[in-house]
């Protein structure tokens, strides 16, 4: 048997007598199936590595991307979970429902995902009786090189590149005014945002555009502050004009959210952040002195 074996390895044809064989057929199958064995599992070994490499990579930012599109408002907190992970920040906000002709507080879970270096992924979850269902989600990109295309509907279905496009470059003839629109500006934090909505064609939702001081914009401004005397309509159409934006929120506008920035807390992710490759690469030059 090790002799028939050996003959086929180096290619010596079976004798005709044993040729018709099926134990012969099936060990000279079994034979030839065996060398193809090492080349399939390296083209498998290096197809696991290139994937794995191109998801931590290159293939990262177009990962988040997909699994944003996935979101949609009134979903279960546990399937956000599925395609980000667990949430880097966990914490409370207030709301308020209508109930009786009044206002009434309702208790929302706020979740922060730190995606990398890339963005930020915002989720408002309403929690009690009423059960858990995300009423409200924003992504904000903190890298030039994260720059989704998010659809915003509008009755022209528009899209915003995030960090790039201008607010006046996606609905510059229908800007909002009064409470459709607010901004501030602090000693070292500041934070605008313009609200629209548009019944049908918008899906019913109420769409959030912004500019948050934690994400990263191709073209930075000075958000105006809407609530001082000076904040005339000259200066708030030349922030829109100049200024990209870089953080979007969709909300099912129940409960009502008092949004004072639609992205992350600054001073909550920056606990989070990673130091860059330059950094890095400075405190090791830095070290070795």
């Amino acid at each position: 048997m090790a002799l028939l074996i050996r003959s086929s390895v180096v290619g010596r044809a079976w004798p005709d007598w044993m040729s018709d064989d099926p134990a012969v057929t099936w060990l000279s199958w079994l034979v030839d199936a065996m060398k193809t064995v090492p080349p399939v599992v390296a083209s498998i070994t290096l197809f696991t590595l290139l994937r794995a490499w191109w998801r931590r990579t290159l293939g990262r930012r177009r990962g988040w991307t997909k699994s944003y599109e996935r979101l949609v408002p009134g979903m279960h907190p546990d399937l956000v979970k599925e395609l980000f992970g667990q949430p880097t920040f966990e914490g409370r906000a207030k709301g308020r429902v209508p109930s009786e002709g009044t206002w009434a507080e309702a208790d929302l879970t706020v979740r922060t995902w730190v995606l990398d270096r890339d963005g930020y992924l915002v989720t408002w979850t309403t929690c009690g009786d009423v059960g858990d269902v995300v009423v409200a989600y924003s992504l904000t990109t903190a890298n030039r090189w994260f720059s989704p295309q998010i659809r915003v509907a509008t009755p022209q279905d528009r899209w915003v590149k995030l960090g790039r496009t201008v607010f006046n470059g996606v609905l510059d003839d229908q800007a909002p005014e009064g409470e459709d629109r607010f901004g501030w500006l602090g000693a070292r934090r500041s934070s605008y945002w313009e609200r629209y909505y548009w019944g049908n064609p918008g899906l019913y939702l109420r769409w959030y555009i912004g500019y948050t001081d934690c994400g990263y914009s191709r073209r930075p401004g000075v958000p105006v502050d809407t609530s001082e005397p000076d904040a005339t309509e000259q200066r708030v159409q030349e922030f829109r004009r100049t200024t990209s934006i870089n953080s979007v929120l969709v909300t099912l506008g129940s409960p009502d959210i008092d949004f004072k920035d639609i992205g992350p807390d600054l001073d909550l992710v920056r606990l989070a952040s990673r130091p860059t490759a330059g950094v890095r690469l400075r405190r090791w030059h830095s070290g070795r002195r």
